[in-house]
């Protein structure tokens, strides 16, 4: 009996010593588990805002273990690849724009190219008619027309040589 007073109170502070550790794992197992839970919904909210498409500004405190770093790291590549897609947008835009300006130019340079052809062509052909319906025409106002429609033809042929020129350096660009 005496040996059970004597061991009974050494149980007793066994059982207390091991409710207590087993209290504190208790304790120390909510507080990770609460840490991890704070971690986990912090990464929630950014994966959220990345498929919305946000820009990550600012980003949330993550701790610094494993799941930390990875969140991190995460948001790294996101923000690099936002600003992959935002570079490749802009020079898209850039190309787009230089290539409507090409067709601008291009088209404006056509429009001018028919109105110079228009010109010698129409004063060519007035002559020629003239003369065609003009019976009673001198020699020597005949001879002034067929002059000046010489000279518009001479006209033409620089302004196709010019065309000529000019397809042929457009041509030559493309291959450089």
């Amino acid at each position: 009996h005496q040996v059970d007073e004597m061991i009974r109170p050494r149980l007793v502070m066994g059982e207390v010593i091991i409710i207590g550790v087993a209290v504190a794992t208790v304790m120390v197992a909510l507080l990770l588990a609460v840490r991890l839970y704070r971690n986990l919904r912090s990464l929630g909210r950014v994966a959220k805002a990345m498929e919305a498409g946000a820009d990550i500004d600012s980003m949330p405190e993550f701790s610094n273990d494993e799941l930390g770093d990875l969140s991190r790291h995460i948001i790294s590549l996101y923000s690099r690849l936002r600003q992959t897609t935002t570079d490749l947008e802009r020079e898209h835009d850039r190309r787009l724009h230089e290539q409507q300006e090409k067709l601008r130019i291009k088209r404006q340079l056509t429009n001018n190219i028919n109105h110079e052809l228009k010109t010698p062509v129409a004063a060519i052909r007035g002559y020629l008619e003239t003369m065609i319906t003009s019976t009673d025409m001198s020699d020597e106002e005949r001879k002034s027309f067929i002059d000046k429609s010489y000279a518009h033809c001479l006209r033409l042929t620089q302004l196709l040589q010019d065309v000529s020129t000019i397809t042929r350096l457009e041509d030559g660009g493309n291959h450089i």
